[in-house]
């Protein structure tokens, strides 16, 4: 049991740490200022996001009597792992709203 929890946590680590590597897509900026957002603030925000999916990913994934999470690849925590990466970005949005920051459209 102890196991699969060190197992669920490494991959929950290693697809979020993936998801934190991408480069951005959506440019932030203040308001008149111009100005991008601060890399402390991205890094806090980024912070924060990693640590609130993974959480709600290992809740999603408590394989307590659950024998759909209990392989790697399961439809189950494939689904888990994909809502927890789409909550994440959520929540790095809406820190770098609450900072003052607006989205700008990405230039391609």
């Amino acid at each position: 049991m102890h196991a699969k929890a060190l197992t669920l946590s490494i991959l929950a680590i290693t697809l979020l740490t993936a998801a934190c590597s991408a480069p951005e897509k959506t440019r932030w900026n203040r308001p008149g200022g111009g100005t991008g957002p601060k890399p402390s603030d991205l890094a806090a925000c980024r912070a924060d996001a990693d640590r609130r999916a993974e959480r709600e990913f290992q809740l999603e994934t408590d394989p307590r009597g659950d024998r759909d999470f209990a392989s790697y690849g399961s439809l189950a925590t494939e689904l888990a792992r994909r809502d927890a990466k789409r909550y994440r970005q959520r929540i790095y949005d809406q820190c770098l709203r609450s900072l003052g920051y607006e989205r700008q459209p990405s230039s391609r």
